[in-house]
């Protein structure tokens, strides 16, 4: 059976703007194609993250679906060449989800299948740079949230390309987590300038102490997994939002949150808002947003006012 052209293969999983990088190396992915690339034994994999029953049943039978379908199972290669063998980074924001993706073929499962065929990768990068016990327990706990996050929060059977990209983010060594947050190294990403980025994790604790053992080991951690520079902390967040400071009591701990960052700049984002504090990134329809904390009540009386909501960039200071 001949593999579509890169249209028709968006078409196919209703993914109606086919982002750049995907066509850009259509046909390089194509020659390095073997449709028995996913014809392994994956027990090692499920066993290194501690993946459940249930879901490694649910993996499986997708791997079926994919070895008896070229061109779902080319689309899951593509991506993965992208992630883990291509030269050239891609852009991630061009990689959008909508409800609508694998209505009639495929599933959310195809981006999980791409994102773990890194792993053996990812046990080499670990042992390449000697990571320790505690950052190998991270890096297995993120993979593995990765994996099942978006079916407990959101009610999807797999996960968004944008969990998928940052799942491979780990795999390739790229971030470390050092106590409740995580940091990245990006090259060119502030004024041409490379920094160190500041993730913070949906689970992550603002308590005190817990923001007080991160910001004063990460530049060690850093120097030793990432990087020897003495680059900047930079983190682009909702939780940095003007917005907030009207909402949330002085006291509050995202209020202490933003006292260890210098704000550089906002920029307008509902995105981000939708995402992690109302946990409905694919929602239209403003009025259903729920209001159950007082946070979730503040800002959607704002949105629903018109208002424009922000997100901050701030330096650690």
């Amino acid at each position: 059976m001949k593999i579509l052209d890169i249209n028709s293969l968006g078409e196919y999983i209703n993914v109606v703007s086919i982002p750049n990088d995907w066509a850009e190396y259509y046909e390089e992915a194509l020659k390095n194609f073997d449709r028995n690339w996913l014809k392994i034994d994956f027990k090692e994999m499920f066993l290194f993250y501690e993946l459940d029953e249930e879901f490694r049943k649910r993996f499986l039978d997708e791997i079926n679906v994919l070895n008896n379908d070229v061109n779902l199972n080319f689309l899951v290669y593509l991506w993965y060449y992208l992630m883990y063998l291509n030269k050239n980074d891609y852009k991630i924001p061009r990689w959008q989800n909508e409800d609508a993706n694998f209505k009639d073929n495929g599933s959310f499962m195809m981006p999980v299948v791409s994102m773990l065929m890194g792993y053996k990768n990812h046990k080499e990068m670990m042992l390449k740079n000697k990571y320790d016990f505690e950052q190998i327990k991270y890096h297995k706990e993120n993979i593995k949230l990765t994996c099942t996050s978006d079916k407990k929060r959101l009610g999807i059977d797999g996960i968004r390309f944008s969990q998928m990209i940052w799942g491979s983010r780990f795999m390739k060594g790229h971030i470390i987590q050092v106590g409740t947050l995580q940091y990245e190294l990006k090259t060119n990403s502030y004024n041409g300038e490379d920094v160190i980025y500041i993730h913070i994790p949906r689970n992550a604790s603002f308590e005190a102490l817990d923001l007080e053992y991160t910001f004063n080991n990460a530049r060690k951690y850093v120097n030793k997994y990432l990087t020897t520079n003495n680059y900047n902390f930079i983190t682009d967040t909702w939780l940095l939002s003007p917005e907030l400071d009207i909402i949330l009591k002085p006291n509050s701990r995202i209020r202490n949150f933003q006292k260890y960052f210098m704000l550089l700049d906002i920029k307008e984002n509902i995105g981000d808002f939708l995402n992690f504090v109302f946990n409905s990134p694919f929602i239209n329809d403003y009025k259903k947003l729920p209001e159950d904390t007082s946070l979730q009540k503040g800002l959607k009386k704002k949105i629903l006012n018109g208002e424009k909501l922000h997100i901050g960039i701030g330096i650690l200071k």
